[in-house]
């Protein structure tokens, strides 16, 4: 089941708790050099397109098994880093859902729509693992769209945005 489903059998007023894995498999019974851990980008994605579904709370599930990761010091130092990226929308993640949402059209995407009518900010996440082009139809009357990050402004053609997303990606747009 994924986010997406997990959600849908709630109702829309109960808090969603996401369960995000952080832990390879198997360390109690091999190895740790043996296990293949989920990647930073993996859990990033995971975490973002929970959101993007409407998790209202995040855990990462380590198990007892963690401590015994080669790579344990640099494993809560990215869960760290995806923590630090999710407070830092908490004032995004706080607005309430916009009435109209962004819906995708073309691709594979989870996404989120919050904010006002002249404004509102899309959260997109892509758990995906392999590129793709998207398209999303924007909220009636957007007409820009510029990257949180990176600041770059999208070009918006009649409501559309056209993007190339990477594999196990996700995006904040602010959109006007």
């Amino acid at each position: 089941m994924n986010w997406h489903e997990s959600r849908a059998q709630l109702p829309p007023e109960q808090p969603f708790w996401a369960v995000v894995q952080c832990f390879g498999n198997g360390y109690e019974f091999s190895r740790p050099g043996d296990t293949r851990e989920p990647t930073f980008d993996e859990e990033r994605a995971a975490t973002m397109a929970a959101l993007a579904e409407g998790a209202t709370g995040i855990i990462y599930h380590c198990m007892h098994s963690l401590q015994r990761s080669p790579r344990f010091e640099e494993r809560f130092a990215e869960l760290d880093r995806i923590a630090a990226e999710v407070r830092d929308l908490t004032p995004v993640l706080a607005q309430v859902d916009a009435r109209e949402q962004a819906v995708v059209q073309s691709g594979t995407l989870s996404v989120l729509t919050k904010g006002g009518r002249s404004s509102c900010w899309v959260i997109l996440a892509s758990t995906l693992r392999e590129d793709q082009d998207v398209v999303l139809r924007l909220p009636s009357g957007c007409t820009r769209a510029t990257d949180r990050a990176t600041g770059e402004r999208l070009p918006v053609r009649r409501g559309r945005l056209h993007l190339r997303f990477r594999a196990l990606d996700a995006r904040v747009l602010h959109v006007r």
